[in-house]
């Protein structure tokens, strides 16, 4: 990309080099490795000497100030200013502050100045939030604006994440500080080890201790000094940094007569650490608050075991005893043991040094952060592409459909997408990350359509996509928002609602979903598949679950380069939920969680149960699901005299739900019509074993033999067949579940997530 063409973006910083910190390095780092990126930034000049404009490495610097410490709070007062008339020249595609200080009061400003061009907030804080808000005092209500009005934020660690979302950030995501590992590793430099060792006063035999710190309360130096006094073999320890606390510090190793074990080193420049870090034989940071601890990493980096405290950012790369070590916070004693242990278990200290450097290799060098950060600014200069979703099912309602709907929706969020939803129910009191506009069940049905119909236009009128979730009401809503405001229209179809009603209702025999698109039937059944029709052929893209599902859309009239197939993922949900739930029973357990319909053939296993009772003793069918036939189902099971064998359990929520599939020994569902379950899939997550039919998309997700076993709708010879094959084969049913455990990558949440995204894509340029 030529210069000129560069996108441009304007840094708003407390400081930058050359003075140091993790967040001035990792400015410098991702710059420099994005070229094709123009990057002015303004920070506080704070010290004399400093240029009032220079460039180091990818960044054109503007200094504003005096040279004095105070420029710092005078940073948005005269860096407004000089932001004005950089943007009046430059025309920037977006700003960004690093850290919620004074760059991004600064970067708050702007952003009211120019509310439309997108703006980045980076939080790179190492002091607690405590700490941070009695700082802010006064000032606390301004200092929520700077996350509240920021487009997207990048923490460098969880914990402060979710401090982002806790002061009212909108979306973002974790994108850690890194390591440049050929800077760090011993094999990339050669000097004197000896040499250095004897110019800085380190005898022979002396372990070298090591941290690498501005002196602050915070970082807990103290702590460290005051640890020497446990540590009784020769040792001394390093301290690298500056700062406030330095003559505070020199007295204590004074009173405490370690002034000789004791080297206060000061400012070392960065590129001269690695020096430092290849003679010491342990980093230490006991620190009292920490967003991530880039020494941390570079100790890493450069082969050094690590011991750090289990506080703020450090356990998002800290594992006790497996990349390092957790001493107490402010125990002096636990400090001192952990040094101990590390300087004299061989063992321990190879698995730290091994994991420590394979961690950082993989997950914190600043080649792939870059790229990370290079996403993150592209999905901000994304044209915002608004979604109105229309859907009849939404949290706090259960089941797949409803919570990967929430799922997805913040997931397009985090693609540059503006979201909305239009859905039924109540307010179930959770914030989401966009709006939701519900319409109450307390309406009557066609008042509460109407209501739908218009609250759609009215939200329909600031969407560029309108994407309908489910049929009715929501297709045919999407459909005359098509029809009036020519929006691009997506219908997501998922299973024929026609034929789901048609067959509850009793008004087309044994027919089976294919049958059923080729006959004739009352004018009520022809109306609904007409207008079913309508909808899907009217769609601009039509998303389905399978591909029979896409051959059935096929044979309703739909085209075929209209339609896409994106199978259904589980990943979204949380299957690690443990769960106390049990079936109520000591022996061998059938599950089946199902909506009670027709065609979902319970009454199948219900009636070949006395055989599995007469060999299994203490079985138990487990029916959880609610439906038209549960009180049909349940007369079926009493007049057979299995009330002890089959139990109704209801309809239960999630972590119920995994209870029992963790628990089931077979897992079937007797189904004539499937698009793709969700339930198989959870099946499949939780390692039951699982038996089901030839029928819909069900070969699709099981493989028969391989996977799991398929067998005919309602034949009871071959069901019976298949669970006694499970239930007296432990080693097949143990490779059953394995297998489909591992077969599971096939449905990935990323398939979902960017196949939505590719059609959206399609649709808006159609």
């Amino acid at each position: 990309m030529a210069n000129n063409q560069a996108k441009k973006i304007l840094v708003f910083s407390t400081a930058y080099l050359p003075l140091v910190g993790g967040a001035e390095v990792a400015v410098d780092e991702i710059t420099k490795r994005l070229p094709d990126w123009r990057f002015d930034m303004i920070t506080a000049k704070i010290r004399r000497g400093l240029a009032d404009f220079e460039r180091v490495g990818n960044v054109n610097i503007y200094r504003v100030g005096f040279g004095f410490g105070l420029d710092k709070y005078l940073l948005p007062f005269l860096g407004i200013l000089k932001a004005k008339r950089l943007e009046k020249e430059n025309h920037y595609n977006l700003t960004w502050s690093i850290m919620a200080s004074f760059g991004g009061f600064l970067g708050l400003r702007f952003k009211k100045k120019y509310p439309n061009k997108p703006w980045l907030l980076t939080l790179q804080e190492g002091d607690t939030p405590e700490y941070i808000s009695k700082r802010v005092g006064v000032f606390k209500k301004w200092f929520e604006q700077i996350f509240k009005r920021a487009d997207y934020f990048q923490a460098i660690s969880g914990f402060l994440y979710d401090w982002a979302l806790k002061m009212g950030a909108k979306t973002g995501e974790v994108v850690p500080n890194g390591v440049d590992i050929t800077k760090f590793s011993i094999f990339n430099f050669q000097f004197s080890i000896q040499y250095f060792k004897n110019k800085i006063g380190i005898k022979k035999n002396e372990k070298i201790i090591l941290t690498v710190s501005r002196l602050v309360g915070k970082n807990g130096i103290e702590d460290l000094i005051q640890a020497g006094r446990y540590l009784d073999f020769p040792f001394k320890i390093l301290i690298v940094g500056e700062g406030p606390d330095e003559k505070k510090l020199k007295n204590l190793a004074e009173e405490l007569n370690l002034q000789d074990k004791v080297l206060f080193l000061g400012h070392i420049n960065h590129s001269d650490l690695p020096k430092y870090y290849s003679i010491a034989d342990v980093f230490v940071r006991p620190s009292l608050s920490e967003g991530l601890g880039n020494v941390f990493l570079e100790a890493m980096a450069s082969g050094l075991p690590v011991i750090g405290t289990p506080v703020g950012g450090i356990p998002d790369f800290l594992e006790d005893k497996k990349t390092g070590l957790f001493c107490e916070v402010q125990i002096h004693k636990s400090i001192a043991e952990k040094i101990k242990k590390i300087l004299e278990d061989g063992e321990l200290r190879k698995i730290l040094v091994e994991n420590g450097l394979k961690l950082v290799q993989e997950k914190y060098d600043w080649d792939k952060i870059s790229g990370e950060m290079e996403r993150i600014f592209q999905n901000l200069l994304m044209k915002k592409n608004r979604v109105l979703i229309l859907s009849g099912v939404f949290p706090p309602d259960i089941g797949g459909p409803a919570t990967q709907l929430d799922a997805l929706a913040r997931e397009l969020i985090e693609r540059g997408y503006k979201i909305r939803v239009l859905t039924f129910g109540e307010a179930d009191g959770v914030q989401y990350p966009y709006l939701v506009k519900r319409i109450s069940n307390k309406w009557p049905a066609f008042l509460k359509s109407f209501l739908y119909l218009i609250s759609g236009f009215v939200l329909a009128l600031r969407a560029d996509i309108i994407y309908s979730y489910d049929l009715y009401t929501a297709g045919l809503t999407g459909l005359a928002l098509k029809k009036v405001l020519r929006k691009p229209l997506v219908n997501r179809f998922v299973g024929d609602s026609a034929w789901e009603i048609a067959s509850a209702r009793g008004r087309i025999g044994d027919d089976d979903i294919t049958a059923f698109q080729k006959k004739k039937y009352s004018w009520r059944i022809e109306l609904r598949k007409k207008i079913r029709r309508k909808i899907l052929t009217s769609s601009d893209r039509v998303i389905v679950v399978s591909y029979f599902l896409e051959e059935l859309a096929g044979k309703i009239g739909v085209a075929g380069e209209k339609i896409k197939v994106i199978y259904n993922s589980i990943d979204f949900l949380d299957t690690r939920e443990n769960s106390e739930v049990r079936p109520p029973n000591e022996g061998k357990v059938i599950l089946t969680v199902a909506r009670l319909a027709p065609w979902k053939g319970v009454d199948t296993i219900i009636e070949i149960m006395p055989q599995l009772v007469e060999r299994y003793k203490k079985i138990k069918f487990v029916v959880v699901g609610q439906g038209p036939e549960m009180e049909n189902l349940k007369k079926m099971s009493e007049g057979l005299g299995l009330r002890e064998s089959v139990f109704f359990a209801g309809k239960l929520g999630r972590r119920e739900v995994v209870g029992y599939l963790r628990a089931a020994d077979v897992f079937v569902l007797n189904t004539n019509y499937e698009g793709m379950s969700h339930t198989l899939l959870e099946a499949m997550k939780m390692g039951a074993p699982i038996i089901t039919t030839k029928a819909g998309g069900n070969p699709e997700t099981i493989k028969d033999g391989e996977t799991g076993l398929l067998v005919d709708y309602r034949n009871k010879k071959q069901w019976l067949e298949a669970i006694i094959s499970i239930l007296d084969n432990p080693d097949l049913a143990g490779k059953l579940a394995k297998q489909a455990r591992e077969d599971l990558k096939r449905f990935s949440w990323d398939n979902v997530v960017n196949g939505t995204v590719k059609v959206f894509e399609e649709v808006i340029n159609i």
